[in-house]
């Protein structure tokens, strides 16, 4: 295969393929529907079709007659990630391809009469979409999906945006980004790369290149929850479709996710086809897929259904993919999905247009072909284990979305909420298998510092986690802030690294390093891959033994810190949760907020800053945790040497008393220039000790979700507020249990008296299914997300007694 690049940065790549006297002439142009701006959606599609409208040279029907007249046939495609212009004729005739497409694609004039005509042959494209139950359904599932990402947008856009479009539009969107050095050129066939080459150099050579900006997309933010949609239509089947986020075409977990996709539902021997058609009758059609993109994309299984029986079948649906998690599949299902993978890539190549398809397709993608090989060996590599294990990481219980389009017919039902909780509920949550997550080991060091490690080898990576009792508990008023600045410091220079080779390292070992000071405690993390193990535990252990905090840092934190309180000051509704802290806790520490105040940071000194480090890294006051793919023997004999070494060297701080919250009611207000007024509402909570604090965390769950009371009750039936939530804050000393909501000034009392009546009507109205959905839901956030789950190894064992329990 020839690969160059002309000189105005348009990339060629030429594979000859002598089977037939046939050549394939493709455009790449890199840009796609997710490349829109939200008012753009469908600019990309519409652009496709007016590319065979007419050029300087060609009138409307030149461009297709041309081609045809040589015996080919001339077409395009959008996608998300980029746009295909193709032609396919006698490889004799391929200077005409490379010709016509050369002047359609960079040369067409975009007649504003034709504009408007296209476009209602594309309202046309779309209503028929629509009308396909099929599509309209995936289209609902990406729109769950991805709610951030513009994967979510369906390719041809909607009705508005492309009745909207003007040739302005258009052109402008063509100059942004059909330009050489935006696209490649791929010509597969019977052809001589160097007879070719002269014809490529005539037609695309001349074609002058333009500075690209292409912005950085949005990013989908994690789902925290199942997701659900139901619409209804006029049409006589069930369509319901799930689907989870899933890895990028260049993920290392991605040739395990594809064979996963065809164990579930490729063919009439996977399982979605044997357990829901064969064997219980329940669906008319199964399948799955993985669809991997250049960004992250979506693992999706779907059934059609005739009949009642949807809300049978759908949980069927879900329990067959869940049950990948708990048990890997049998070697055959492995080594079959293997073929059909690999027979894939053998049937794509008996065309040249598939041929040609495929090498634009990873170029477009990687940027090279060169991963298809790397692809299909790791493809040959997979094991069931690594079925499993990626059936853990990616179908969990919180990243599900369902999406059921129904027929109108109301006998036909569907819950999807009680679908998806009770398929949640009958199967094992996701865990680890044996020899892969072990048990939580504890010991204590020669020193007194607690160690939790628990060996988790899903995934080649480490998280180190310290704790120690301190933060506002161990702040005197005059000096608030100050373990907030020492958290801000330690990562900024130790006795054996610089601020800047800190930086470097970490940015060297796409690693994560920070402190964190809240309202109890002080911690220091660090994240990352197993294999940079020394060089990362060796980074946290001089972090966290020998800070140095150089007096260059301290200005520039406490700089940083002070822009912090502007900032603040100019956050309403931050305002009001310091007002609700000061209202609530009176002298205790935790009235304050954990940055301080401009008078105590703007005092503070380099050794005040050290001083409160120290007293808070007491040995008999600190745990450290390490969670990943680790020894655990190893690690406890490394924390041993480095950690163990530590000794008290000043005296450690005392906690300050606790004060009973007072009984009498108290309110707090500061008037600000704002549209809304923003309410904090609440009062004592508990301790981290005590044993109701899981009660309140469920009571807040039930109150502030999207589907909570607060929410249902005075944002969708009053409209109260955008924004309303309850939460509760626990410590080592006792809380806060609070309501907050953000609403117009002239319903500030309205909306105090309905968060009131809520919160005194709650326990009344609590029934069993609100209190396990919460509960799903807070058990679900521990386990199935990594943060979560290394932070509360070492959360449980800063307390003494939830150490014990440990």
């Amino acid at each position: 295969m020839l690969d160059r690049t002309l000189n105005n940065g348009m990339r060629v790549l030429i594979a000859p393929w002598r089977a037939s006297p046939v050549v394939s002439v493709q455009v790449w142009v890199k840009v796609g529907a997710a490349d829109e701006e939200p008012n753009e959606a469908g600019l990309a599609h519409l652009h496709e079709h007016m590319l065979f409208k007419g050029t300087e040279r060609r009138g409307v029907a030149g461009i297709a007659h041309e081609i045809e007249a040589a015996g080919g046939e001339i077409n395009a495609y959008t996608s998300l990630d980029h746009t295909v212009y193709h032609a396919t004729l006698a490889s004799r005739d391929t200077e005409v391809a490379l010709d016509v497409l050369a002047d359609a694609v960079f040369g067409s004039i975009f007649d504003p009469d034709e504009l408007a005509r296209e476009i209602q042959v594309v309202v046309e494209e779309l209503l028929r979409g629509r009308d396909s139950p099929g599509r309209f359904v995936g289209e609902m599932l990406f729109k769950e999906v991805f709610r951030e990402h513009p994967y979510g947008r369906p390719v041809i856009g909607t009705r508005e945006t492309i009745e909207a479009f003007d040739r302005q539009a258009i052109l402008r969107f063509f100059r942004k980004w059909y330009v050489p050095n935006n696209s490649f050129l791929v010509v597969a066939g019977d052809v001589d790369p160097d007879d070719v080459w002269p014809d490529i150099q005539r037609h695309f050579g001349s074609l002058v290149a333009r500075p690209i900006e292409r912005p950085a997309r949005p990013t989908e933010p994690p789902q925290t929850s199942p997701r659900t949609v139901v619409g209804r239509r006029a049409i006589q089947e069930s369509h319901v479709m799930l689907g989870w986020k899933g890895p990028s075409l260049d993920h290392p977990d991605t040739p395990a996710v594809d064979v996963l996709s065809v164990v579930l539902g490729a063919g009439e021997s996977s399982r979605l086809y044997r357990a829901l058609k064969r064997r219980r009758e329940l669906v008319t059609d199964s399948f799955a897929y993985a669809h991997t993109p250049k960004d992250p994309g979506l693992i999706g299984a779907g059934i059609v259904v005739q009949g009642a029986d949807v809300s049978e079948a759908c949980l069927h649906l879900m329990e067959e993919c869940l049950r990948l998690r708990e048990a890997a599949p049998r070697a055959d299902e492995i080594e079959k999905a293997k073929t059909i993978i690999a027979a894939e890539r053998v049937y794509q190549k008996e065309t040249v247009d598939g041929w040609a398809r495929r090498i634009g397709h990873l170029v477009a993608t990687m940027g090279n072909i060169d991963f298809e090989e790397t692809y299909y060996a790791a493809v040959r590599g997979v094991t069931p284990a690594d079925v499993c294990r990626v059936a853990e990481v990616y179908l969990s219980n919180h990243g599900v979305c369902l999406a059921a389009l129904l027929p109108e017919d109301p006998a036909i039902r569907l819950d999807p909420g009680a679908v998806l909780s009770t398929a949640l509920r009958s199967g094992r949550p996701p865990r680890g298998r044996a020899g892969v997550v072990r048990d939580i080991q504890l010991a204590s060091l020669s020193n007194g510092v607690r160690v939790i490690v628990q060996a988790d080898r899903t995934l080649p990576r480490v998280s180190i986690r310290s704790a120690a009792v301190g933060g506002l508990l161990s702040e005197p008023s005059h000096r608030a802030g100050v373990s907030h600045l020492a958290a801000q410091l330690v990562t900024r220079g130790t006795a054996a690294y610089s601020a800047e080779q800190i930086s470097e390292i970490c940015d060297g070992l796409a690693a994560g390093l920070g402190a964190v000071s809240g309202r109890s405690s002080f911690g220091l993390s660090a994240d990352f891959l197993s294999e940079h193990w020394e060089t990362g535990i060796e980074l946290f252990s001089s972090c966290l033994l020998e800070p140095t905090f150089p007096a260059e840092e301290v200005e520039r934190e406490r700089r940083m810190v002070m822009e912090e309180f502007v900032a603040r000051a100019d956050s309403p509704s931050t305002v009001a949760f310091d007002l609700f802290a000061e209202a609530l806790h009176g002298p205790h520490p935790y009235a304050r907020p954990t940055v301080g105040h401009e008078e105590s940071v703007s005092a503070l000194r380099r050794e005040d800053i050290a001083e409160a480090y120290w007293r808070q890294l007491d040995p008999e006051r600190l745990v450290i945790s390490v969670v990943g793919d680790v020894d655990v023997d190893r690690t406890f004999e490394r924390l041993e040497r480095d950690v163990g070494a530590l000794r008290r060297t000043i005296e450690p701080f005392q906690l300050p008393d606790q004060t009973a919250p007072s009984e009498a009611s108290v309110r707090r207000e500061r008037t600000m220039k704002r549209e809304q007024a923003h309410i904090v509402m609440g009062g004592p909570g508990v301790s981290l000790s005590d044993p109701r604090r899981h009660a309140l965390e469920i009571l807040a769950t039930v109150l502030g979700g999207q589907s909570g009371t607060l929410f249902v009750e005075l944002r969708d039936k009053r409209s109260l507020a955008y924004a309303v939530s309850a939460l509760h804050l626990d410590g080592l000393h006792p809380g806060a249990f609070a309501a907050y909501i953000a609403t117009r000034p002239d319903r500030v009392e309205e909306a105090e008296q309905a968060i009131l009546h809520e919160l005194r009507e709650a326990p009344d109205r609590l029934d069993e299914s609100q209190v396990a959905r919460a509960k799903r839901f807070l058990i679900g956030q521990s386990r199935d997300q990594p943060a979560a789950r290394d932070g509360s190894c070492v959360g449980d064992g800063v307390d003494g007694s939830l150490w014990a329990r440990l």
